[in-house]
């Protein structure tokens, strides 16, 4: 085998290691740009673009607690302050 054999076999090598995954990977790539993959399970389900619908019965539920927690909030937030002035009036007597 001639010299320029040997050097025409060897980058045909090396042209095949580099270049071979490179490509695949490249298609990969170009290939989740085009259109992303999505996740097996969702495609299963089917497509939601609206929120279903909330009675209005559930939806006034809803709106009884949120303002019962809201209360409750503005009590517990007197306490601290209350018991904060209490503190600052200790500490500074």
């Amino acid at each position: 085998m001639s010299l320029a054999q040997r050097y025409h076999k060897v980058i045909l090598t090396v042209a095949t290691i580099v270049v071979v995954p490179s490509a695949i990977y490249g298609g990969v790539v170009l290939r989740d740009r085009i259109s992303p993959p999505t996740d097996y399970a969702q495609s299963l389900a089917p497509a939601q673009r609206t929120p279903a619908p909330i009675p209005n019965d559930r939806r006034k539920a809803i709106q009884d607690e949120l303002q019962q927690l809201l209360t409750e909030r503005e009590e517990v937030q007197q306490k601290i302050d209350e018991v904060e002035a209490r503190m600052a009036k200790q500490s500074s007597s």
